[in-house]
């Protein structure tokens, strides 16, 4: 199911593309669920088209809470950087609460990593977004490649 949510969504954006003449649609949050084993990872191929500066994103460790905190890292070439959501399941306000990351490194393919240490099924909410020199949002595609 979660890897017909990334088709789909890819899918969607291709669509969008073709219709409108540009690049995909703007980013939105991906709702996902990391499996019960210690050490589940999900991997994302994101792609960032011409004039991307940078990669910014969150990560939101959305209830039910376990003892394992939620973390991305995200990476191309020699780069990467890691942002952790340290309150562990926001029980009323789902809102992004771990820091937002960004990783320099132009057009191209990013990998992106969510993971968790602990046990136990993790809900999460990922938001990634290529942008820009000034910040501005650019098109965002991203893939799920591995879904543990």
């Amino acid at each position: 199911m979660k890897a017909n949510l990334s088709r789909n969504l890819v899918a969607t954006t291709a669509l969008l593309a073709g219709l409108t003449g540009t690049p995909s649609a703007l980013a939105q949050p991906l709702f996902e669920t990391l499996g019960t084993g210690a050490g589940a990872t999900d991997r994302y191929t994101v792609t960032c088209g011409a004039g991307t500066f940078r990669l910014s994103g969150t990560v939101t460790d959305l209830v039910p809470a376990t003892p394992s905190l939620v973390s991305m890292q995200f990476s191309k070439g020699s780069g990467a950087t890691n942002t952790t959501d340290f309150s562990d399941g926001p029980l009323a306000n789902p809102a992004p609460s771990a820091v937002a990351n960004t990783i320099g490194g132009g057009p191209g393919d990013y990998t992106v990593l969510v993971d968790k240490a602990g046990g136990g099924a993790e809900n999460y909410m990922m938001d990634v977004e290529c942008k820009d020199i000034n910040y501005a949002p650019l098109p965002t595609t991203v893939l799920l490649t591995q879904d543990l």
